[in-house]
C-alpha cells in the first residue's frame, strides 16, 4: 500500500514537471517539432479554470507515430495541476 502511494505521488510530481517543461518548450518555439499537432489549454483571462483532456480516441489506442504536444498556459499567479486518472505506457516503446 505504501509503495502504491509513493508511486502515485511520484507520477503526480512527474506530470507536474512535464507540464512545466511543456510550457517552457512551447515558449522556445524552435524546440517544438513542427509536425506535431498542438493542443493548447489556457486558464484565466477568458480560459477555463478547470477541465479534462485525453489522448485522441481514448480509451482506444491511437495510431503509431502520432505526435501531439499538449500545452497548458496559466496566468503568472496561477498553478497548473494535472491529475492522471488513467495512464498507460506501451511496453514496445520501452525496449
Amino acid at each position: 500500500m505504501v509503495a502504491m502511494v509513493v508511486r502515485n505521488t511520484i507520477m503526480q510530481l512527474s506530470a507536474t514537471l512535464i507540464a512545466l517543461l511543456s510550457i517552457h518548450v512551447a515558449d522556445e518555439g524552435h524546440a517544438v517539432n513542427p509536425s506535431c499537432s498542438c493542443i493548447r489549454f489556457t486558464a484565466g483571462a477568458g480560459g477555463a479554470s478547470r477541465g479534462t483532456f485525453s489522448s485522441p480516441d481514448f480509451p482506444h489506442a491511437y495510431p503509431r507515430a502520432l505526435c501531439l504536444l499538449y500545452t497548458f498556459i496559466a496566468q503568472p499567479h496561477q498553478i497548473i495541476e494535472i491529475v492522471f486518472s488513467d495512464f498507460d505506457v506501451y511496453k514496445d516503446h520501452l525496449e
